[in-house]
């Protein structure tokens, strides 16, 4: 099989780093261009011809499409993950919240190590949904937007507030004022505004 001269590899090189950022995948796809253009060459294909159509059999659209395309998987299943996170730790909160308040409601023991998993689960599920907002907050309306980011902040603050009350440590009270306060009068307002909309929209 013909081997590249160092001109010819450059070139490859020089297409590839000009359409693609992503070095790893750069390395991928000098390696395919390469492997396809010395064996085509091998045929009897000119250099020129084979590096055409390696490229345009690789993205006729142009290099770049391949990282576009590769960057909608990665952040998908970014996504994915986080979302599957939120609902975890999620069900977790709400859980072991409503348990452990039950518990002391009965004066039975166990309640504050069932509120202290409740807690926990409600502050990792909140800043797993803060990060679905800062990540992909771009596709939200305004209103949709300050509606998830005052929700996740003020569940957060409440997890805090409230682990916080657990430990005994300070600034509890204030972490948790603030929390509902934030529920209270933006996430909560917002979040039947948006529902009365949609369901008069219906109609």
């Amino acid at each position: 099989m013909l081997e590249l001269s160092d001109g010819q590899f450059e070139e490859i090189e020089s297409i590839v780093q000009s359409s693609i950022s992503n070095r790893q995948l750069q390395l991928e796809l000098i390696d395919h261009c390469c492997c396809y253009v010395e064996e085509q060459m091998s045929l009897g294909m000119p250099f020129e011809e084979a590096l055409k159509r390696s490229i345009g059999l690789l993205s006729p659209n142009g290099l770049h499409i391949i990282e576009v395309e590769l960057n909608v998987v990665l952040q998908s299943k970014n996504l994915r993950i986080m979302k599957a996170l939120t609902y975890f730790f999620g069900f977790i909160a709400a859980f072991f919240i409503i348990i452990g308040f039950m518990m002391r409601m009965l004066h039975w023991p166990g309640a504050d190590y069932a509120l202290f998993a409740g807690n926990a689960g409600l502050i990792i599920s909140m800043l797993s949904l803060l990060a679905q907002i800062v990540v992909h907050g771009k596709g939200f309306s305004s209103t949709s937007l300050t509606r998830a980011t005052s929700g996740a902040f003020g569940g957060f603050a409440v997890g805090v507030g409230s682990f916080f009350k657990l430990m005994h440590w300070p600034g509890a009270n204030i972490m948790f004022v603030i929390g509902m306060c934030v529920i209270a009068f933006v996430f909560v307002p917002l979040f039947f505004w948006q529902l009365y909309k949609k369901e008069f929209a219906k109609s």
